[in-house]
Formats: C-alpha cells, structure tokens, sequence
C-alpha cells in the first residue's frame, strides 16, 4: 500500500473517530434547553395555579415570568413572580412557595383594574367562587368553609365558629377608598389555632390568599 493510500486511510479513521465522540457527547450531555424546559415547567405551577384558581381572566392577558425559581432546591422558600399586561389591566402575582407547596398568592394592581372571568353579586360570592375552584384543583375538601360562608348574611366583623373551625370575618378601608375584606379559617384545638385558609378582597375583588 503506498503512502498516499496510507494517509487517505488514516484520515478517514480520524473522521470516524470524531464523528463517534461528537455522537457520544450529544447524547450523553443535553443541550441546556432540555434543563431550561425542565425548570420551566417547574415554575409553570404557578401559572396554572393563576389561571385555573384565581378568578383573573388570564386569555385577556400576556403574562411573563418575571421572577424565576432561583435554584432547583424546592425545599427552600421560594417565589414566582408574573407580570400580566393588556391594554386596559396591569398586575402582579406573586406566588410564595415553602418546601414545593404554595403557602399564598397575592395580586397587586399596577394600571386599571383586574378583568375577571366572572361577575359575583357580592363579595361572599366570590369568596364562595375560589373555594370551589381550589377545592377542584387542589382536590382538598372545602365543604366545612363553604358552609359556614353561606350562612354568613352579612360583612360585619365576626367571629364564628362550627365545631373546631373558626371563621374570622374583618372590614376596613385601605387605603382610603378602597374596601377590604377578610376572611380566616383556622381549626381551633384547645384554645390553640392551627392552620388553617385565608382570603382578602379589595371592593370585592380578590386581592390575595395564604393556606399555612
């Protein structure tokens, strides 16, 4: 074999070795979108918490993540931060999560006022509404809050009480022209509190949730 033949044959073994490592690495390390992707769908839970509990009208909006899970140890306390923007509404959620379970979700109004999916008679209605939405999607039974609910017939400031469940019922106006309601379930175990859900209203409108 002459020495032509020779580095032809030595040259096309170095391509196939080349080829064989490039292969190898491709698919022994993925890209840094298939991790991106990963997280993202990790910080989608907020996202659809926001639109399958919340009352918000969400196709009227294009939100953006605006403040990711900062590492993948979701045994920290973390938040997901989304911003909602269309022409008349702007508003942020924020979602605050202790050990991968949301403890609570708030709204805070920056231009306009929150487009709902629906309108509710009253404040107590639309409590009612997210009850029953969040029994759905989080599969936990609600039926003990609900039913007090609807036996309240008024916003006055209240304590009542069913069993070992609480409901606290506060008004106020904060800051001045904005009415705010409050509501508090905590199961009561010898005269101790234990956890229990909470709701807030701004003229009627929800404002913010906690589930310690």
């Amino acid at each position: 074999m002459g020495r032509k033949s020779i580095a032809i044959l030595l040259v096309a073994l170095l391509l196939i070795i080349s080829t064989a490592i490039l292969a190898f690495a491709v698919f022994s390390f993925p890209p840094d979108s298939v991790t991106n992707s990963e997280d993202s769908q990790t910080v989608m839970k907020g996202l659809a918490f926001i639109e399958n509990v919340l009352p918000i009208d969400t196709t009227q909006y294009n939100i953006t993540l605006e403040k990711p899970v900062p590492s993948m140890n979701l045994n920290e306390t973390y938040e997901e931060r989304y911003s909602l923007q269309c022409e008349k509404s702007t508003l942020m959620a924020t979602c605050h999560y202790q050990n991968n379970t949301l403890q609570f979700c708030f709204i805070s109004v920056r231009n306009g006022s929150v487009i709902l999916k629906n309108s509710y008679n009253n404040t107590i209605d639309a409590a009612l509404g997210f009850l029953i939405r969040y029994q759905n999607y989080t599969n936990i039974d609600s039926t003990e809050l609900t039913t007090m609910l609807q036996n309240i017939d008024s916003l006055e400031d209240k304590v009542l009480t069913s069993g070992n469940l609480s409901l606290t019922i506060k008004s106020g106006e904060f800051p001045q022209g904005t009415k705010t309601t409050s509501f508090s379930w905590r199961y009561v175990l010898n005269d101790c509190e234990y956890t229990g859900l909470s709701l807030g209203f701004d003229n009627g409108t929800f404002a913010g949730f906690s589930d310690t």
